[in-house]
């Protein structure tokens, strides 16, 4: 079976956010290659351009004393 992980799931998964537990699952079945799994490039850059945002945002707040919660 072939399942497409679409950026969202990966994102949830990769921030280990609440509610993932099925992404995690289908993850752990392509790890014990019982299922392909893909995502998109696009996915990728996305997940890449999000991260780098948000960091670049912590390391802002930091610099003018703003902690976020």
């Amino acid at each position: 079976m072939n399942v497409f992980l679409e950026t969202n799931i990966l994102i949830d998964v990769i921030e280990n956010r609440e509610g993932t537990i099925m992404a995690k699952r289908i993850l752990q079945l392509g790890k014990d290659k019982k299922i392909n799994i893909f995502a998109s490039y696009l996915s990728y850059a996305n997940i890449n351009y999000i991260k780098r945002d948000v960091e670049r945002t912590l390391r802002y707040n930091r610099f003018v004393g703003f902690d976020m919660v």
